[in-house]
Parts: structure tokens; C-alpha cells; sequence
């Protein structure tokens, strides 16, 4: 008991002659009592009555943030919910993105949010067998994308599939996740190639799926299809497909109105299979991986060289090109009597 006597007298004695160590403890005082103030702040309920989208936008500083919080009304004091956040270090970790605020939110959950991005997310989705051109406007038509100076990838690099992104998710950032997703799709798929198969690259692979995706309304004849254009290529016989004519002659946007004429089979251009021979220069669209299989995995084991249209969405497959002159024939007919009809 003596020494704790002797220890407060001590202690008293200094305080009152030594005029640092009252500064000291001063100082030591207003530093807890920010410190303090600052915690009771930040864990307190803040004066947001109702839910709130509250938009981060890219290259936004702390300073933004706490400003914009607070003229919407969702926090009590700018400069409260800064020191908060300078204390825990965060003030180069918040994310832009789309946040839904819920009523009496704390400041200490509003930094988490936005720290851990834990916004609203949407989802965007990019079918099969789409062209670049395709892929491109269904992100213009999407308002929670950004435009930005992306470079144009090579058709068939993107590979189609429902991708989850956040409010202001640039072209450029969306574009490097397609084509990541496409090649290590078609890197894993080509591994696993069958034997035999009549291409020297991955490239060439993607190209044929590409034009087999095109050709394919039934998802079922995706390898009947690569089974019949493999078979043409090992033969060293021109591809003659469509969809090839159709994306030079429309410049690569692959949508013609109308049907495929004779002269635009003829048509001089580097894509056109009915002119040239193997494959054309690049991919026409973007495949699917069950495209991708069908060439690479399990094409068909046919001996077909020629399909054309049944007229209900499949295809007639043909070994000779006299039964393959029947078939379109008998299409040609059927279009002929649809058209009567019509009149």
C-alpha cells in the first residue's frame, strides 16, 4: 500500500513541476479522445432512412467518396469518416461499383462495402457463333458497361458466355476476360485433340469451329458438320460454306437479309470458301466450346462430303454429289410451294 502511496506522490509531484509531462499527457488525451470519437462514429448507425444505390466510380479518392456520402445524406460527417478510414490504412483499397446502402448503415459497413466490393453486380451475355461486330453493339445497347479505347481482338478470340460484371466494367477489361476464357478453352481443348486431324495450329481449329457454329442451327449436328468439313479438307476439296460467303460479303458483320444468291457464291473475296481453297484468314464468329469439341474432340466418323438444308432446321448429309444435287432439289421445291402459299 506504501509503495502505491509513494507511487501516485510521485507521479503528483512530477505533473505539477514538470511542465513536458503535462503537455505530454495532454496530448495523450486529445489523441484517446479522437481515437474514441472516431470509433464511436464509425460504429454508430448512420441517417440513411431509406435503401440507396450509391454509385463508386473509377479513379473516385477517399475525399470524393466521403463528400458524395455525405450530401446524399448517408453518413453525419465527411471528415469523421475519412479519419476512420486513414486509421485502418484502407484509403488506397476502395472499389469502384454499384452499391445498394440498406437504412442506419454504419460507416464502418459502408468502407467494407466498398473495400471489399461487395456491390451490385449484373450479368451480360454474349450467344454463340456472334461476329465481333454482334458482340460489340450488345455492349453498346448495355448501360452499366463503359465505353473506353479497347483494341479491336481478331474475330473468333471472344469466347461467348454469360459473364457477371460491376457498374462501369470498361470494353477493354471485358474483352482481356473473353479472350483469356477463349484461350485457355481452346489450349486445353487442343491438348486433348483427336489424332489425325488435318490442322498445323490451335488457330486453324478455332477457324473451322467458327464456320461449323455458323452452319449449325441444331446443336446435335455440330459434329456431323466438322465430320463432313474435315473430311473435305483431308480430301483437299474447297469448303464451299455459306456462312463464309456471307461474312465477306457483308464485311464481317455476318448478317444478310436476304438469302444467299449464286453470284455471291462467286463473289471474289478472301473468306469466300466456294473461291478459295482450305480455310479462310481468320475465324467468321465467336464458337462454343461445343464447337470447339466437335472439331477437335469428337467430330463425327462419316464419309459425308455434302449437306444442304432440310427446310425444317437441320440438314440432309450426303456421300455423293449426285444424291447431294436430289437434296437441293427437293429444297428448292418445298421453298417453291412455301412461297405459293404465301401468295
Amino acid at each position: 500500500m506504501r509503495d502505491w502511496k509513494k507511487t501516485w506522490e510521485f507521479l503528483k509531484y512530477h505533473f505539477e513541476h514538470d511542465i513536458s509531462l503535462r503537455i505530454a499527457t495532454f496530448l495523450v488525451g486529445i489523441f484517446l479522445y479522437i481515437i474514441f470519437g472516431v470509433a464511436g462514429y464509425f460504429f454508430s448507425s448512420g441517417p440513411l432512412t431509406e435503401e440507396l444505390n450509391f454509385e463508386v466510380r473509377r479513379g473516385r479518392t477517399l475525399s470524393d467518396i466521403s463528400s458524395k456520402l455525405y450530401k446524399q445524406g448517408i453518413i453525419r460527417s465527411e471528415s469523421l469518416f475519412e479519419y476512420g478510414v486513414y486509421f485502418q490504412g484502407l484509403e488506397g483499397d476502395l472499389k469502384a461499383g454499384d452499391y445498394i446502402l440498406y437504412p442506419g448503415i454504419t460507416p464502418a459497413e459502408i468502407t467494407n462495402m466498398i473495400v471489399n466490393a461487395k456491390g451490385r453486380y449484373y450479368k451480360i451475355m454474349f450467344p454463340e457463333g456472334l461476329t465481333n461486330h454482334q458482340i460489340f453493339l450488345i455492349m453498346e445497347q448495355t448501360p452499366f458497361l463503359t465505353k473506353d479505347d479497347y483494341i479491336d481482338p481478331m474475330e473468333g478470340t471472344l469466347f461467348p458466355d454469360t459473364y457477371t460484371v460491376s457498374k462501369g466494367t470498361r470494353y477493354s477489361t471485358l474483352v482481356h476476360v473473353m479472350q483469356k476464357e477463349m484461350k485457355k478453352i481452346l489450349k486445353d481443348l487442343w491438348n486433348k485433340r483427336k489424332p489425325g486431324l488435318p490442322f498445323k495450329s490451335p488457330f486453324e481449329a478455332l477457324t473451322l469451329a467458327s464456320i461449323v457454329e455458323r452452319e449449325a442451327l441444331l446443336k446435335r449436328e455440330l459434329p456431323m458438320i466438322a465430320g463432313v468439313y474435315l473430311n473435305r479438307l483431308k480430301k483437299g476439296m474447297r469448303l464451299q460454306a455459306d456462312p463464309t460467303a456471307i461474312y465477306g460479303l457483308t464485311k464481317g458483320t455476318g448478317v444478310m437479309e436476304r438469302r444467299l444468291r449464286g453470284k455471291d457464291m462467286r463473289s471474289d473475296n478472301i473468306f469466300n470458301t466456294y473461291r478459295i481453297n482450305g480455310l479462310p484468314p481468320t475465324p467468321i464468329a465467336a464458337p462454343s466450346q461445343a464447337a470447339l469439341e466437335a472439331v477437335l474432340i469428337h467430330p463425327a466418323e462419316t464419309d459425308a462430303l455434302f449437306f444442304v438444308a432440310d427446310g425444317k432446321g437441320g440438314h440432309v448429309f450426303t456421300k455423293e454429289f449426285k444424291d447431294h444435287k436430289k437434296h437441293i432439289k427437293a429444297l428448292v421445291k418445298k421453298l417453291r410451294s412455301k412461297k405459293a402459299v404465301k401468295k
